[in-house]
């Protein structure tokens, strides 16, 4: 009896092999499922009629959520933690929170006008 031996395909680090179907796959899913992906809410995603490799993203306005829907339980939920607190914490934790934002408001000035 004899054995032919079992050639293994070569091996392919892994990052190679998915860079490598980033497009098509991309392409494959948004051809695919880009009926029930738009059915779950998300972007509408379509063909570019001016570029065939192109895609096209826009929202849909009938599906898009009310802002106030959207920050209401934001709203809850800030309410329900400085409830917790008295005055002068409360205080305290906003001196914190606005004195963060402009610093980094600063920073990201001065990082955006070294890109410049």
């Amino acid at each position: 009896m004899t054995t032919s031996a079992c050639s293994r395909p070569p091996k392919v680090p892994p990052s190679k092999l998915v860079n490598s179907l980033k497009g098509v796959s991309s392409r494959l899913l948004r051809k695919e499922y880009g009926a029930h992906v738009n059915r779950l809410g998300r972007p509408f995603h379509e063909a570019d009629p001016a570029d065939r490799r192109g895609v096209l993203v826009r929202a849909d306005p009938d599906r898009q959520p009310s802002l106030g829907d959207v920050f209401a339980g934001l709203g809850r939920e800030t309410g329900a933690f400085t409830a917790a607190h008295g005055d002068r914490e409360r205080a305290v934790i906003a001196d914190y929170v606005t004195n963060t934002i402009a610093v980094l408001r600063a920073r990201t000035e001065r990082l955006a006008r070294r890109t410049r």
